[in-house]
């Protein structure tokens, strides 16, 4: 087969074409970078956000707990003082203390 030598005006259409592809493809690649940039920012910031997430969550459980510990606490106070009622009320300190 024999291979066709364009012509100088057909290798100025092709020149222009190839021109006109590798613009086009660059500015695709400016876009790509552009939008790979933006969703890499997006990315970090919610990584962040999950990292103070986590942070909330660790401190919502520290107070969970230290809520129970205490109403714990007040339910043995509240036991504690009931105890103390009764046993005064059926002493001798009731009618000492009238």
């Amino acid at each position: 087969m024999v291979q066709q030598v364009p012509s100088p005006s057909g290798r100025l259409r092709w020149n222009q074409a190839t021109v006109r592809g590798i613009l086009a493809n660059v500015l695709h690649l400016e876009e790509y970078k552009r939008r790979r940039q933006e969703l890499e920012q997006r990315q970090q910031a919610m990584a962040e956000q999950v990292r103070q997430l986590e942070a909330s969550v660790g401190r919502h459980d520290e107070l969970a707990g230290m809520v129970q510990s205490i109403e714990a606490f007040c339910h043995r106070v509240e036991l504690g003082l009931a105890e103390v009622t009764f046993v005064f009320l059926t002493t001798e300190n009731f009618t000492a203390f009238y």
